[in-house]
């Protein structure tokens, strides 16, 4: 045996056993929301927020023409922008963002390679699924911006790939699509189809290819049927056709059989072609009621044909043919199910007709033609799996190979064809999180973000790199706060006005009031000084939560807004003074806000009518205001330097899309920085209609940014996006060298990755503890010899240095026998176990006052899962011992003593 087979087994046997995990499982969505009526009130509310009021819709088309404007400022180098602005991601990289849809890549024999359909974050993809945690690249920028629902590749030719895009369940943030996209070089480029960019493809439902190149859209104005590649399109199924059954054009679903028989349906029918869609047969009569309806078709059998169907707020039935469509009879149905208009899909087994799942809210599965079912993933019941399921994709003719995507990502079973499959999560470094709102930790330098999510929760970010984040609170997360003057009191908040707090900087999350009568995503904003949380409410209202550190008193104050609050700021300057934004266009300024009155004052002249969605004040000067709008066809941005007596347009040269926060620069407020639907924009002079705007999305994406803020201790901006996650920018700060780690805990010849986060940076020193360093921003560093060791950074020629004492752990290299009294005990060499901690509780070292955590065989190095108590659901911590070497041993054995504790 040579040395390199030595070291292999070493490896193995470390990845085996020098390990210990405890509550290691996905973070499951128990009791994560109530959502039938919450998806609808969240459309309506970005329906409201972003339409033109002239046209009375969401023109998002106009989306093509500004991304036109952000591209030629990136190619000619645009010096208008505020210089040297880059972002920089945190994440999450555990949690993905609702996705309709995905596709095997037909180029990849292997079919390792993945393409992901993001609402709101995108076209992804990966080059290899199998692995333990994906590496998923976005695919085009403007993709960001479109809702993603389906994607087909051409049978006969797999560098032709469609996609089409528009929800038209009525759902979402991406009100409406762009129509269909096309790649002719496996999905690198993308192209509108010219045909598709006008009404009748705003929304997309499903796109598909046939064996000779017939592209299907189902769309809301019937199915759509190309012979050319998408460059003219025919409607052969809806109404006004003659064809009998067809009453509406709604079309759901467009499924072919493996006998090249065409399935397509519409709102309550179903409906099939036996030539390549050129005409369509009558409807059959269906023996349960439908509106929206789900198909597929059983590869083994062309005979055999299903369907879930859903109406009046259930899951109505499943239904089958075995005759190829003539008759169709109803099957055993799912049991609950309120969201099918929302969240449904069907799939066969491509190799038994009498296998299949169907998805709703969970995930079910029948061996016998829909005879019985199980539910597989029982979300709502502490489940592996994220509720609501949108598609279920079989990799092509296997029965034990499936995926699922979801509105948490996607995941994938090596053994769906077994009576309990395992789903594993894929979703790990495919960063598409839909962020509402955002909250950061006053204290300068220190790394430590709230950012709620839509669908998702709200997630606590505890580094300044790109990690896992750690959820605080569930539900549909949205606003949150974080007290400036004392951080040990946190406020998050869910849909429709349930707020949680903390008292203990985020240890302990407790239950706080509903503040009923407001938006399912309630604005709010919180004075620091007297702990006082002000919040939309009813037309013509504000409620105050009075004692949020400890009780739940809400005030209701009448006032005469003519319209519902939509923007709520808080003055930095004026003790008791709020201004209101007002979903009619007006502002208004609160003076003695925790009274119970107040005293009014009107500051809307000149403004326009639309949706205010962030009021800027400057920090000394409450005389400067912004204010931004969200709807297109409005003047977006507007700027005061009196109180609000006068206002000015400083829209500029933006283009026409919704804009959603605003920044001040606070060394220069003649400078600020907005969030817009296409990423961050900036200003170097606020100049009436004169201001000149430029991209400033270095390190980010033309995806929509929902909200800004900024630290005031030490000038850092963050940027909650809404579909790529919670980003970082060094904007208007100074130069700090500052940095993190990926793992603190390794051995000796494993690269440990550090990651500058440093401030304004230009050059990097690195001091790696053990005499060597480096000149790299972001280096990959393997120690030669175990030990704990000291690392300090210096940026910019000496402008900056931090140094972080015994920050990383490098385990030994151990012979066995490795008992106790050969040193293996924790109180002999401490320092040969380290932790890995991934999320909520870690092992820590300490003797535990905890009954039954006290060391048994050490005291103060003892390790223990929380020093305080029990862990937390959602736990993954590993505890790391040395790399053991068993090359001369022929009878192996491990021995640790885990001792459990509920």
């Amino acid at each position: 045996m040579n040395l390199n087979t030595k070291i292999a087994i070493n490896i193995l046997f470390f990845m085996l056993l020098s390990q210990i995990g405890f509550g290691q499982k996905p973070q499951s969505e128990k009791n994560e929301r109530e959502k039938n009526e919450d998806i609808r009130a969240r459309i309506e509310q970005e329906i409201y927020m972003t339409k033109d009021p002239k046209l009375g819709y969401v023109p998002t088309e106009r989306l093509i023409a500004a991304k036109s404007v952000a591209e030629r400022q990136k190619n000619n180098g645009s010096r208008d922008a505020l210089s040297g602005v880059s972002w920089k991601p945190l994440g999450p990289k555990n949690r993905g963002g609702r996705s309709r849809t995905m596709l095997i890549d037909a180029n990849d024999p292997t079919g390792k390679t993945v393409f992901v359909g993001s609402v709101g974050g995108g076209l992804w993809k990966t080059t290899d699924i199998t692995l333990t945690d994906p590496i998923w690249n976005p695919v085009n920028d403007l993709m960001g911006n479109l809702a993603v629902t389906s994607i087909a590749q051409h049978p006969s030719n797999a560098m032709i790939i469609y996609l089409c895009t528009g929800e038209g369940y009525n759902n979402g943030d991406a009100i409406r699509g762009l129509g269909v996209w096309k790649s002719t070089d496996g999905g690198t480029s993308w192209t509108q189809l010219a045909a598709t960019n006008n009404s009748d493809f705003y929304y997309c439902q499903k796109i598909l290819v046939s064996s000779t190149g017939i592209l299907f859209v189902a769309t809301k104005t019937g199915l759509r049927r190309s012979a050319n590649g998408g460059t003219t399109f025919t409607k052969v199924l809806g109404s006004g056709l003659g064809i009998t059954g067809a009453g509406n054009d709604f079309a759901y679903d467009i499924e072919i059989a493996s006998n090249g028989d065409v399935y397509g349906s519409l709102s309550g029918s179903i409906h099939k072609s036996t030539d390549e869609g050129v005409t369509f047969d009558a409807a059959p009569t269906l023996p349960v009621s439908a509106s929206r309806i789900e198909l597929s078709c059983a590869a083994s059998d062309a005979a055999y044909v299903y369907a879930i169907c859903y109406a009046s707020n259930v899951v109505s039935g499943i239904i089958r043919t075995t005759d190829s469509g003539l008759t169709w009879l109803a099957r055993t149905n799912i049991s609950g199910g309120s969201q099918g208009w929302y969240d449904l899909c069907i799939g066969v087994d491509p190799n038994n007709r009498d296998v299949l799942f169907v998805g709703e809210i969970d995930l079910w599965k029948s061996i016998n033609g829909a005879s019985t079912w199980t539910n597989v993933t029982n979300v709502y019941s502490g489940g592996y799996v994220h509720p609501d399921q949108h598609n279920i994709v079989y990799k092509s003719g296997s029965s034990s190979e499936a995926y699922i995507t979801n509105d948490g990502g996607i995941y994938r079973s090596t053994n769906i064809n077994a009576a309990t499959p395992l789903f594993f999560y894929k979703g790990n470094n495919y960063i598409t999180t839909q962020f509402y709102a955002c909250a950061m930790h006053p204290t300068a330098l220190t790394n430590y973000f709230l950012a709620g999510a839509q669908d998702n929760n709200t997630f606590k970010f505890t580094s300044g790199i790109l990690q896992n984040g750690i959820v605080a609170w569930g539900g549909d997360g949205a606003f949150c706060h974080i007290d400036q003057n004392q951080p040990q009191y946190q406020i998050v908040s869910s849909q429709n006005g349930n707020y949680g707090r903390t008292n203990d900087w985020g240890t302990n999350w407790t239950s706080g009031p509903t503040i009923s009568g407001g938006r399912f995503i309630n604005p709010s904003d919180y004075d620091n000084v007297n702990n006082i949380m002000y919040s939309c409410a009813a037309a013509n209202n504000y409620k105050r939560w009075d004692d949020m550190p400890n009780g739940n008193t809400v005030t209701n104050v009448a006032m005469t807004f003519g319209g519902q609050i939509s923007a709520v700021k808080v003055s930095p300057n004026t003790s008791n003074r709020v201004f209101f934004g007002i979903d009619n266009g007006r502002v208004y300024r609160i003076d003695d806000a925790n009274s119970s009155t107040g005293t009014s004052t009107n500051i809307s002249t000149g403004l326009p009518s639309g949706y205010i969605n962030c009021i800027e004040v400057e920090t000394g000067n409450d005389n400067h205001l912004m204010v931004v709008y969200t709807n297109y066809g409005v003047n977006s941005v507007w700027e005061s330097i009196n109180g609000g007596t006068s206002w000015t347009s400083v829209e500029g040269n933006l283009p026409d899309m919704p804009i959603r926060w605003a920044l001040f620069n606070p060394s220069n407020t003649d400078q600020a920085i907005l969030a817009t639907e296409l990423g961050i924009w900036s200003t170097d002079n606020l100049n009436g209609a004169s201001t000149v705007w430029g991209t400033s999305n270095t390190g980010l994406a033309n995806v929509k940014v929902s909200m800004l803020q900024m630290r005031q201790s030490d000038k850092l901006v963050i940027a909650a996006t809404h579909g790529r996650g919670l980003y970082f920018s060094d904007i208007f700060t100074s130069p700090t060298a500052l940095f993190d780690v990926e793992k603190k805990v390794g051995y000796i010849g494993t690269g440990i990755k550090f990651l500058s986060t440093s401030y304004k940076a230009t050059s990097w020193s690195w001091n790696f503890g053990d005499g060597n360093v480096s000149a790299l921003e972001n280096p990959v560093y393997a120690y030669a010899t175990s030990g704990l060791f000291t690392v300090s950074l210096t940026i910019n020629n000496g402008a900056s240095t931090i140094t972080k004492t015994g920050l990383i752990l490098i385990l030994p290299n151990k012979s066995i026998p490795y008992l106790i009294a050969d040193g293996g005990g924790f109180e002999i060499n401490p320092n040969d176990f380290g932790v890995d901690h991934i999320a909520n509780t870690s092992w820590e070292k300490g003797s535990s006052n905890v009954g039954g955590k006290n060391g048994t065989h050490g005291g103060s190095n003892a390790w223990v899962t929380g020093l305080t108590g029990s862990y937390a659901d959602n736990t993954e911590s590993n505890l790391m011992t040395p790399n053991y070497d068993f090359f001369f041993t022929r009878h192996l054995y491990f021995k640790i003593l885990v001792q459990i504790l509920n």
